[in-house]
């Protein structure tokens, strides 16, 4: 037997630590904290900032096109992605993010450990939040890429898909995020569309779906040290294509939730707890379901 990996546990050790060092306050955002694959945001008064997040996803099941649920017997039994993000802002309305994932794919006593797919995003704040019209909501446009390298489950090459950590596809993004957070309660809407570009398998040309996911988010505001947010996260997508033909009945749906407390550590380090189920409610299709529990530190520079 292999001995398990202690690379979590450690890590875990390490965002602790930095927690307790020496975060301008973090207002929100729809999006924020959803379980998503770009979970950094700065504000006006946030030159600089860092993220480093830890993930554990665990107790997959398949939900398949006719909505039955199975456990997934073919992959990964539990996957760790260690989530490292930068971001800088141009101006007080404008910031960029790169997202880099590390992923670790365990099934009994075998795990393989790889890149997963880079993710680049501008954002530009169109409407601050205002406590003199909290009326009116603070809106974020955003637009991203998201580069489709990682070895996927279109090229694995390991009989349990544990050396696949990306979709497989390059992908561009684009979207909208209003968030009300300008009282103790706060709520918001989020949406995103992908459009992916085609990619050569096997000789075949395949394109991936278009994808839309809107995230509605309720949260409240304890002072100024801490936050707490639900809300629920809908991603359909449409057909796939081979050689330019559709795949019948491989649109999917994925009705998600999550849950994520923010705490403002110390002056310049928030720490966020996060967990998200997908396909946790509703008519799901061509999805999988797993839980998600993310332990994450940013910091402002």
């Amino acid at each position: 037997m292999r001995p398990q990996s202690t690379m979590p546990t450690l890590l875990v050790g390490v965002l602790v630590a930095l927690a307790l060092g020496t975060a301008s306050e973090t207002l929100a955002c729809a999006s924020c904290g959803s379980g998503g694959d770009s979970p950094l945001v700065l504000y006006p008064n946030e030159p600089y900032k860092t993220y480093l997040g830890i993930s554990q996803q665990s107790h997959f099941e398949t939900v398949y096109a006719d909505g039955t649920v199975a456990r997934d017997n073919a992959g990964p039994e539990r996957r760790t992605t260690v989530l490292a993000a930068f971001g800088a802002s141009f101006s007080p309305d404008w910031f960029a993010t790169l997202t880099v994932p590390y992923i670790t794919n365990v099934r009994a006593d075998r795990d393989q450990s790889g890149l997963g797919d880079v993710l680049a995003y501008v954002h530009w704040t169109v409407h601050p939040t205002s406590m003199l019209a909290p009326s009116l909501p603070q809106v974020q446009l955003f637009a991203g890429y998201k580069t489709g390298a990682a070895r996927s489950v279109y090229d694995y090459e390991d009989d349990a898909q544990l050396d696949a950590y990306g979709t497989g596809f390059p992908e561009a993004r684009a979207g909208v995020d209003l968030w009300w957070g300008s009282t103790a309660f706060q709520y918001g809407l989020a949406e995103v569309a992908s459009l992916p570009f085609a990619k050569s398998y096997s000789g075949a040309s395949r394109t991936p779906g278009r994808e839309t996911r809107t995230t509605a988010t309720v949260g409240y505001s304890f002072g100024e040290k801490a936050k707490l947010r639900g809300g629920a996260t809908l991603a359909a997508r449409s057909q796939r294509m081979a050689d330019k033909q559709r795949i019948q009945d491989s649109e999917e749906l994925d009705h998600g939730l999550f849950l994520t407390g923010d705490w403002q550590a110390s002056e310049r380090n928030d720490v966020r707890l996060t967990y998200a189920r997908s396909a946790a409610f509703g008519r799901n299709k061509n999805a999988t379901r797993a839980d998600t529990m993310t332990v994450a530190v940013m910091r402002v520079l």
